[in-house]
Parts: structure tokens; sequence; C-alpha cells
């Protein structure tokens, strides 16, 4: 049973620069049970935004029976509460693990934009769960034909907050046509 009093404020940091910082500190304390850990960084995007995609491997010492890949998030603004569940992982349940026969995958920022800029999408305006294709060749105009009317409300360029806002009318409309029933 593991038992650990934790300051939950020390898991949250404001930027997504911090929090890559923060991750890649894990990479020490992820060696004290696995030795051949390493840190793989892939840069993304415009090389003046210094945006990467990082990763901490941790192969088993003998045999790969378990793999535990873990990662902060796919959508940028989700970002900031999985880089404190990394931190917490890490920091409380890690040394409960077997290195013996358990592989980590620890994943930082896998929309690194989104995270910056507190966005869904990444810099290209694609939302990465909902535009997800493994075929390089499809240019996706033809997936989906009401995509581009429910994009309004999908990735809104102003607050839902606002009663003023262009948006709500668009759900209503979407809704009554598209909807159910």
């Amino acid at each position: 049973m593991i038992i650990a009093v934790v300051d939950y404020n020390e898991l949250f940091v404001e930027t997504y620069v911090e929090n890559r910082a923060k991750f890649r500190t894990l990479l020490k304390l992820v060696q004290n049970h696995w030795p051949e850990a390493v840190l793989e960084s892939h840069a993304i995007g415009a090389v003046e935004d210094c945006l990467t995609i990082d990763m901490i491997k941790a192969p088993p010492h003998k045999s790969g029976k378990r793999l535990i890949i873990l990662s902060s998030g796919l959508h940028g603004i989700e970002g900031y509460i999985g880089a404190a569940i990394l931190q917490l992982f890490v920091r409380e349940y890690l040394p409960s693990l077997n290195p013996q026969d358990t592989a980590l995958y620890l994943i930082h920022a896998i929309n690194p934009w989104g995270m910056q800029n507190r966005r869904r999408v990444n810099e290209n305006n694609v939302d990465l769960n909902r535009n997800f294709n493994l075929d390089r060749e499809f240019s996706g105009e033809s997936i989906n034909s009401y995509y581009q009317q429910a994009n309004v409300f999908i990735n809104p360029a102003t607050s839902l907050k606002s009663t003023n806002s262009p948006i709500l009318p668009s759900i209503a409309l979407y809704d009554r046509n598209y909807g159910p029933g």
C-alpha cells in the first residue's frame, strides 16, 4: 500500500515550457529503477517555436510481460492535467512497479503547439483526435461533408460564455438540421 502526502500545487505549472522542463527531469527518477531509460525529443513545427514531443522509454530488465503507456494527452489544453498526472505517477507509483518485467513509455505533449497556446487543435487547426488517418495520400476533403458546418462550434473562435456569441445560433441551426430526430 502506498501512502503519500502530495503537495498537488507543485504538480501544476503555468506554461508548456515549464511542463516540458519538469517532464525532462523525470528521467533521473525513472533511471533509479530503469537505468537504461532514455529521453527522446522530436521537434514539431517551426524551429523558432522550440516545440517538441518528449518521450521517456524504459525497457524491462529481463522479459517484457507488461508495458505501461502514459501520455499527458492528445489535445493541447488537456496537457496540463496530463503533465501533473505524469509527475504524480513517476513520483508516487513508479517505485511499486517491477522493472524486471515492466516497460514504460511516458509521453509528454503529443500536441505541443496546442498545449503552448491552450488550444485543442494543433498549429494547422487540426483536432488530432478527430482527423487521424494513416493514409499519407489522403487529402481529407471528402471524409465528412458536414465537418465544415460543425466546425464553427467544435472549434469556436469566440467564448461560448458570451450571450452575443455567433456560435449559439449556429448550434441551434445545426441541431435542427442534422441533429437527432
